[in-house]
């Protein structure tokens, strides 16, 4: 073993150009695939960590009923944590106006699962603690400091006897003390949520035991089958589905779906065909060079399995130091791009560079395979190389075939490079087959980025300069209003403002009754539905996305007609023509508008005024799509759109949910910094600006095509090298012809014709099948992925065509330019005498 380990040593020292092209291709394969896998284990953590952030880390939720259910889940041996979490009620404080402030009691492994933490003092042991955000705490015009009195109104929870009798819940006065104050959330104070914590104690005093709802936060210790594990302590426990909440975010971060692994395999085994006939040439090349050798060793006894291992231990030799170097280059290009694409995912605060052990085995096995794969059919032929063969061998093929192709008419040098061409038909295929490939895939990969268009995704975003939303879409309290009379006149006067359009909204009750033309549907529960009013530019905006029916700006405005939304998947509630009866909803009834001279029950009993009472709408239209920016709002059960003068009449909410800015292009800046100093004094609404979502996606899109081209580029880079070998080891095997050639007549000039036709032949070949593969599986692609992504339109990728064009050729020229000055090197003598 130790001679055949010598042997493979000294054939990988002395084929030095041998060993470096394949080296190169090994450190091009690793580097690819680790940077890929680094880069997807980057992004994976920082996405896992973004979540652990805002939403938290627990695995599920329980709903339990008792002390003993939550004592046997602390002491499972499965769980690393488990908390205990109870709801108290919503504040209805006067102050809060829309910011929402939940009361609650967890425990501290809950508020360590939610990432809760305090900014100072403790949190709460007694019942008359409470622990709050600064913010909110301000809000309540009080100072953030420890000890300081509030006085909270709040509306608890009722149980479910209570609200199927449809009984109002009591409002509980309360005073507390600030004993600890939260760390600041800025996903809290973007939605105009917070969260007070107050004392299990206070929870007690204050409902009664049949309205307390007990949670408990699970953490399992380890999390490689974590659902099934999490119903099956469920189910040891007698804990129903549908008290079982999973962290469903953070679930598909720790484990994403097998689907989301497709494109990454697809490229690996691209990348490992593409290497397999690189390195299985450069080894055809180099046995058929040593084919005297080979047959030598034969002589001297050495069996076929001896010879096999000599050709996998040169390739092992080659990996050795390909790998490693393909790892360390991997890391490079895995750092500067991991990088860039976080800072556009928004995830950059969490760019930490991160190298899974896993990564480096996977990549480096893959490598490992790709080699060996590669070297089997090689191997082979050494090993059946005979002495007689070997002696015979004159350099290439010479098989006489029972029917001789005849050629017609003079050879001429356009016949010679082709016939020269097919002289092996292995080799040629294999190299055409890299080049191919990589110019398929440039090709695919270009078709879909061409079509992803930028503008047409801003589109369904923002086409004003400016977009202003308020907050009340979230929570809406009925009589809040951020964008106010005064705020839009303020709007209107900033130098720069062209037109500002108001858009109204409100959330409104269907009692499940549809009144068709010939009959009465009637159900038993109430749904609740999204409802615009829109002016005549917005109405027209519809047209565009009309999927059913007609729409009349002329009857929307005087007739009671309203147009339907189909949801994301293009399916819808009711149709065409059906009439529906719709009334003002009131989304959360702890949050019923009142002021100082209004009593609980004079709030309720104003359900039956006129602002709310049912009208009857008919349904002219759908769209499958709303206007841009509009995909906003509570996760209802569909979306209606009326004219705003129909709005206006029947809904009786002028409340604006958002404002949109068209301005003087040229004053952008100025307007932009008076919307800021506006808006900066109010927290409940919520600025988007054309110009910066635009540079966003850019820089999105920017991103993708760094990614996308990157790993082309690597794949293509691979195909060169299995060209340059081809080209240059097959030329100068046929040094002596060319030699002969020229001492029959030929010039420098003819000899250059010759190759450059050859590599004509071959660039000629391999762009027909990339262009014509490649356009195909491309728009493949495209209708794939625009089933998903709406912002896709197909545009034929000319420009990356004649960019490939343009490489095949100049590759071709360079390549032979360089062989032909290394063959003129050497005299007549020189080439036509034999080597040795």
């Amino acid at each position: 073993m130790n001679s055949i380990s010598n042997l493979a040593k000294k054939n990988f020292k002395r084929n030095k150009i041998k060993s470096l092209l394949v080296i190169i291709t090994i450190v091009l394969t690793t580097a690819l695939l680790t940077s890929m896998g680094i880069l997807c284990a980057t992004i994976k953590n920082a996405n896992i960590k973004d979540i652990e952030d805002t939403i938290g880390n627990y695995h599920c939720i329980f709903s339990i009923q008792n002390d003993k259910q939550f004592q046997t889940l602390k002491n499972n041996v499965q769980l690393e944590k488990a908390g205990e979490y109870m709801y108290l009620g919503n504040c209805n404080n006067k102050e809060l106006g829309v910011n929402r402030l939940e009361l609650r009691y967890m425990d501290k492994n809950v508020a360590d699962l939610n990432n809760i933490k305090l900014e100072k003092g403790q949190f709460p042991q007694n019942s008359n603690e409470i622990v709050l955000n600064k913010w909110i705490i301000e809000k309540l015009n009080k100072k953030p400091k420890l000890g300081e009195k509030i006085h909270l109104s709040f509306i608890p929870p009722i149980s479910k006897e209570e609200e199927w009798e449809n009984k109002k819940p009591n409002v509980i006065e309360k005073d507390f003390a600030i004993c600890g104050i939260l760390k600041e959330s800025e996903e809290e104070k973007k939605y105009n949520t917070s969260k007070g914590l107050v004392s299990k104690d206070a929870i007690y005093k204050s409902l009664d035991k049949k309205n307390i709802d007990r949670e408990i936060y699970l953490r399992f210790k380890d999390d490689k089958n974590i659902t099934k594990d999490i119903y099956s302590l469920a189910d040891s426990m007698n804990i129903l589905r549908k008290d079982i909440m999973l962290n469903k975010f953070y679930l598909n971060e720790l484990h994403p779906s097998a689907g989301n692994l497709i494109p990454f395999i697809i490229i690996g085994l691209i990348l490992m065909l593409v290497a397999i006939a690189v390195i299985y040439n450069i080894f055809c090349v180099s046995i058929s060079q040593k084919i005297q050798a080979f047959g030598l060793l034969a002589a001297l006894g050495s069996t076929r399995k001896q010879m096999r291992k000599v050709i996998i231990i040169d390739g092992l030799y080659n990996c050795i130091i390909g790998i490693p170097l393909g790892l360390l280059l991997g890391y490079g290009l895995s750092y500067f791009i991991c990088g860039f694409v976080m800072q556009s995912l928004h995830v950059g605060k969490y760019f930490v560079i991160n190298v899974p052990f896993s990564v480096i085995i996977v990549s480096s096995l893959v490598s490992v395979v790709t080699v060996v794969i590669a070297l089997i059919r090689p191997a082979r032929t050494a090993s059946k190389i005979s002495p007689i063969e070997a002696i015979r061998f004159s350099g290439y093929k010479t098989e006489i075939k029972k029917k001789e192709k005849k050629i017609s008419g003079d050879i001429n040098m356009k016949k010679l490079s082709y016939l020269n061409l097919w002289r092996n038909k292995k080799r040629t295929l294999m190299t055409l087959f890299s080049l191919s490939m990589s110019g398929m895939i440039f090709i695919i990969v270009s078709s879909v980025i061409f079509s992803m268009d930028i503008n047409l995704n801003l589109k369904e975003d923002i086409q004003n300069d400016f977009l202003i939303s308020s907050s009340h879409i979230i929570k809406d309290n009925g009589i809040v209003n951020p964008l106010n009379e005064d705020f839009i006149k303020k709007v209107k006067n900033i130098d720069g403002v062209t037109k500002v359009q108001k858009v109204n909204h409100s959330y409104v009750w269907f009692d499940n009754v549809v009144l068709s033309k010939n009959d009465t549907k009637v159900a038993s529960s109430k749904e609740c539905f999204n409802f615009y009013g829109f002016d005549d530019e917005m109405i027209d905006k519809l047209k565009d996305n009309l999927s059913l029916g007609e729409i009349s700006l002329e009857n929307l405005k005087n007739k009671n007609e309203v147009i339907l939304v189909a949801n994301h998947k293009g399916k819808y509630k009711f149709n065409v023509g059906d009439k529906v009866l719709l009334k003002k909803a009131k989304l959360y009834k702890e949050d019923l508008p009142q002021n100082e001279n209004q009593t609980l029950d004079e709030i309720y009993d104003k359900e039956n005024d006129n602002n709310y009472k049912f009208n009857e709408y008919k349904i002219v239209a759908i769209v499958d799509k709303n206007v841009e920016g509009l995909d906003m709002g509570l996760d209802t059960n569909g979306t209606f759109i009326a004219c705003e003068d129909i709005f206006n009449r029947t809904i009786k909410d002028n409340r604006p949910i958002q404002i949109r800015i068209d301005i003087q292009k040229a004053k952008y800046e100025g307007v932009k910094a008076s919307l800021k100093n506006i808006i900066e004094k109010n927290e409940e609404i919520v600025y988007k600006s054309y110009v910066e979502t635009r540079e966003d996606l850019q820089s999105q899109f920017k991103s993708t095509n760094i990614i996308c081209y990157g790993v082309v580029s690597i794949i293509a880079l691979i195909g060169m090298l299995n060209l340059i070998n081809t080209r240059i080891t097959g030329i100068m095997a046929r040094k002596n012809e060319m030699g002969m050639i020229e001492a029959i007549g030929a010039s420098n000039k003819d000899i250059s014709k010759m190759l450059q036709l050859e590599g004509f032949y071959y660039s000629f070949i391999s762009l027909v099948v990339a262009v014509g593969f490649g356009l195909g599986i491309g728009y493949l692609c495209f209708r794939l992925i625009k089933k998903t992504a709406t912002y896709m339109i197909y545009r034929f990728p000319l420009i990356p065509i004649i960019i490939l064009i343009s490489m095949f050729v100049l590759l071709q020229i360079i390549i032979t330019y360089l062989i032909q000055r290394i063959l003129n090197k050497n005299s007549i003598i020189d080439k036509i005498r034999v080597n040795e």
